[in-house]
């Protein structure tokens, strides 16, 4: 089957670094193929002390707002990029219409959100995990398989110390301590708004090795 081509029918847009792609709540009218950046995805709610979570990454090849356009439902969360962003829009229209001439657009839809479903699973594990600092850890390997599939060595994660506390419900104080133990393991080098992760299988065989102390 063809690889289809989402320049042919979408609207191309670039979207600054730190904009807002869409807000939760808003009403869905298209959705968003992103060809080259990084998205992160936010709820935000009453219950957390910043009253924001970080759920997800979008990386290129994925699409996002694809959830609330096919229920007909607001936007159920906030989409925000994280670096500069090349995007491929669609309208609901058109999007409904590729649906139904289109298979491989269908196909790349139901496969981009599969991964949302698959890697938020793994997500969730992570949450529950007693440890702060093995919730980081694990956090980072799930992060490195979400924005970085293809990568085993010097996996470099665009990411503040803030963007990884929203993602695992910790303070940036807790993670900021958790890099350093992980960095005094040589798993992960650190900057102001970077992670590089040495290797990723490294990271992997470290958390099975501990798999005795959270089990």
């Amino acid at each position: 089957m063809e690889t289809f081509n989402f320049e042919k029918y979408g609207r191309n847009v670039i979207f600054p670094k730190k904009s807002i792609i869409f807000i939760q709540k808003d009403s869905a009218q298209r959705i968003f193929f992103l060809k080259k950046g990084l998205i992160k995805l936010l709820f935000f709610n009453n219950f957390t002390e910043d009253g924001e979570k970080t759920c997800f990454f979008i990386h290129p090849g994925m699409f996002v707002g694809e959830s609330a356009v096919l229920l007909g439902k607001p936007y159920g969360i906030t989409a925000y990029a994280v670096t500069e962003c090349e995007v491929i829009i669609f309208d609901n229209n058109t999007t409904f219409k590729l649906m139904e001439t289109h298979p491989n657009f269908g196909l790349e839809l139901i496969s981009s959100m599969s991964k949302v479903i698959w890697y938020y699973g793994y997500h969730l594990i992570g949450d529950s995990l007693p440890s702060s600092l093995y919730k980081v850890a694990y956090a980072l390997l799930n992060l490195s398989y979400q924005i970085k599939p293809g990568l085993v060595k010097n996996i470099r994660l665009e990411l503040s110390h803030e963007d990884l506390a929203s993602f695992t419900s910790l303070t940036r104080v807790t993670v900021t301590k958790c890099l350093n133990e992980l960095g005094k393991e040589k798993l992960l080098k650190k900057g102001r708004n970077y992670i590089i992760i040495n290797n990723k299988n490294d990271l992997k065989n470290w958390l099975s090795s501990k798999k005795e102390s959270y089990s």
